[in-house]
């Protein structure tokens, strides 16, 4: 299940879409880190929900997303991924 406090989406990018795609996702007030393949972007589901302008919440895992029409040129693939046990409690 998805941790609606932190999520992690995967935005698989062409090199000189870099910088458009990263400060649209700031602006939407997520964190950006570069990858080989594009951006990994992380912050909360409404963060996430604003910036792709779909619903991430309550929704099976992996999820890919839509892309934003203003980023369609840069933009390959945006995926939601979920990590089993990821959000488990520890183990004691």
């Amino acid at each position: 299940m998805l941790d609606p406090a932190h999520v992690e989406v995967i935005i698989v990018c062409s090199d000189e879409g870099v910088a458009q795609v990263s400060e649209h996702l700031i602006a939407h007030g997520l964190e950006v880190l570069r990858t080989s393949q594009g951006v990994l972007a992380e912050g909360t589901a409404t963060a996430v929900e604003r910036a792709f302008g779909a619903r991430v919440r309550d929704r099976p895992l992996p999820l890919q997303l839509p892309i934003p029409t203003t980023l369609r040129h840069q933009i390959e693939s945006i995926s939601v991924l979920g990590i089993p046990g990821a959000h488990d409690a520890p183990r004691e």
